[in-house]
């Protein structure tokens, strides 16, 4: 009997202390967590964390110039008073140094011959083809993006296989097309 008194006596402190302590602290939770949270998106209003590379510059440009980029029009073209271009089979450019490409850009029409079909310009980057872009006779910006890195830089004018000349047979050759205010954009390889 005398050890049931001490038990129940016992039993009742340590119940009264732990409910002393829990009044006094924040409680814990006794169960851990199944899942961790997963991180959410950072809010509009803050600000992305700031990427470690450079930006993107001009790492050449050839603005004032006028090129023909063809081989059947484009002398008689350029010889011409009021056009003021140079005729080359294919516009090339080396750049100063391994850079690493973005883009390139250029000012293109295709204003040069009677025909009423889209010549395409070939844009290469170290001789390999970027894709074929289309040349209005109005005239347009292409843009060509190219994500590589590169030093040797190649516009050559191509024919649209599908389309006429006027007289309805099929063209063999791209007659021409003007090219001018070439910008490459990029950063210095590392």
């Amino acid at each position: 009997m005398r050890v049931r008194i001490f038990l129940a006596a016992v039993v009742t402190m340590i119940a009264g202390s732990a409910l002393a302590t829990e009044t006094d602290q924040p409680s814990v939770p006794t169960a851990k967590p199944t899942a961790q949270a997963t991180p959410s998106k950072p809010a509009p209003s803050q600000a992305p964390a700031e990427s470690t590379s450079p930006p993107d510059r001009i790492i050449f440009e050839d603005l004032g110039k006028l090129y023909c980029v063809g081989n059947v029009l484009c002398p008689e073209h350029c010889a011409k008073p009021d056009q003021g271009c140079q005729v080359k089979a294919v516009y090339t450019q080396k750049l100063n140094q391994f850079s690493r490409i973005s883009r390139i850009q250029l000012y293109a029409h295709d204003n040069v011959g009677l025909t009423r079909r889209t010549d395409l310009l070939l844009v290469r980057v170290d001789g390999r083809d970027l894709g074929r872009f289309p040349v209005y006779r109005a005239g347009s910006t292409i843009s060509v993006p190219v994500n590589r890195n590169g030093q040797l830089i190649t516009i050559e004018a191509t024919y649209n296989r599908n389309g006429l000349l006027l007289g309805g047979e099929q063209a063999a050759i791209a007659e021409g097309a003007v090219i001018s205010e070439i910008y490459v954009f990029g950063r210095d390889a590392r």
